[in-house]
């Protein structure tokens, strides 16, 4: 690709990230691929190893377009992940989005169970095997539904690293609060036009839902199954974009029906506030916010 990748939105996971995104990506002057929310270049060793070429498919269309832009949820929860992206071009812009972490891991649980990726019987025995999945293989680190609220301990070699200029925190509560001007400032940490009037920032795009078609759904989004790695090796990335775009995306939007989660057992709610408690103290510190809101129990 003849453009770096210069801005990189790096999670949390189930924040508001995909709406986010979107919004940004009706801007002018950025560029995020067209066919997927995440290009897991970074974070994947099997994509990582293929070297730089490999974006070439996913950024083909990128032209004029001042922000170059990619999108991995889960880019916090690899630290290894800083320097690849320090060397692949070390004046990127980093942008995390972060949320109430006890909503937020119940959160991701809910999704993970609707997408059949979690098997877990409960949310609860699934936080038990959380240490177990941090420290397992990607899969499982991207189901260590507990480990992805330390915040803190995440951003700050993200911080060391790019320098607190080059770092951007913002939350969801105040992006639902106000929508408008949390995206003219992040428009403005990226240095592009902040009065762009076409851009809807109304409309929330991953709302809670439930899988139709569940053993077909998941059989398309497992990654790591052993026929999709066959053919990943098989078929060139824009081939693979262009099943993604007319194939898997359609039936994915015909399987998601709109749907409410069961509300979080107020027990263990409580007990996972005591939990964060020193992780939102220490970012507290870290970002000079008071967090207040998020130590508060049921």
């Amino acid at each position: 690709m003849s453009k770096k990748i210069n801005f990189i939105l790096i999670g949390a996971q189930k924040s508001g990230t995909t709406s986010l995104s979107s919004w940004l990506a009706q801007h002018q002057d950025i560029y995020f691929p067209k066919t997927t929310k995440e290009v897991l270049f970074f974070s994947k060793d099997e994509f990582y190893e293929k070297g730089e070429n490999y974006l070439d498919a996913y950024y083909k269309e990128c032209d004029k377009e001042k922000i170059v832009a990619l999108a991995d949820m889960n880019l916090m929860c690899f630290p290894e992940t800083i320097d690849r992206i320090k060397s692949y071009n070390p004046d990127v812009k980093i942008l995390a989005l972060l949320r109430n972490p006890v909503e937020r891991a119940y959160s991701a649980y809910c999704m993970a169970k609707s997408f059949g990726w979690e098997n877990s019987v409960s949310f609860e025995d699934a936080i038990d095997q959380d240490s177990k999945r941090a420290n397992g293989t990607y899969a499982e680190k991207c189901l260590s539904h507990l480990s992805h609220g330390y915040y803190a301990d995440q951003l700050l070699p993200w911080i060391e690293e790019f320098g607190e200029e080059n770092v951007k925190v913002i939350f969801t509560d105040d992006l639902k609060k106000d929508p408008e001007s949390i995206f003219k400032d992040v428009l403005g940490f990226l240095d592009v036009n902040v009065e762009d009037s076409n851009i809807d920032v109304s409309k929330n795009e991953n709302q809670a839902f439930r899988i139709k078609y569940k053993f077909l759904v998941h059989a398309l989004l497992d990654f790591d199954a052993t026929w999709h790695k066959t053919i990943r090796k098989m078929l060139p990335v824009f081939i693979r974009r262009w099943i993604s775009e007319n194939i898997t995306k359609r039936i994915l939007k015909r399987a998601k029906v709109p749907a409410s989660h069961p509300n979080i057992n107020t027990e263990t709610y409580n007990k996972l506030v005591d939990v964060y408690y020193p992780h939102n103290k220490k970012l507290e510190q870290v970002l000079g916010r008071k967090l207040d809101a998020w130590n508060i129990k049921k």
